[in-house]
């Protein structure tokens, strides 16, 4: 995905917000025609553009990706890897 793209996925996902409507991993896949990791990885990125934290698996309808624990903060792990 390039920065065009990328700053269109943000506008997108705002104005979902805006809707009221509950955006997950598989809306973005869809929409947006990209792979499970890259859907978490932009979902991830505008959670971070909008200065809010990234909510819990269990308060949301987001998963935690394949492989990783749910208490571990999978953020920082896949940053270093």
């Amino acid at each position: 995905m390039n920065p065009g793209q990328a700053f269109r996925f943000l506008i997108w996902a705002q104005s979902c917000r805006d809707k009221g409507r509950h955006l997950d991993a598989a809306d973005v896949m869809v929409r947006w025609e990209v792979s499970r990791a890259t859907a978490f990885r932009l979902l991830a990125h505008y959670f971070d553009a909008m200065g809010w934290q990234w909510p819990k698996p269990r308060d949301t309808q987001l998963r935690v990706p394949k492989g990783m624990g749910a208490g571990r903060d999978w953020r920082e792990e896949r940053a270093c890897a």
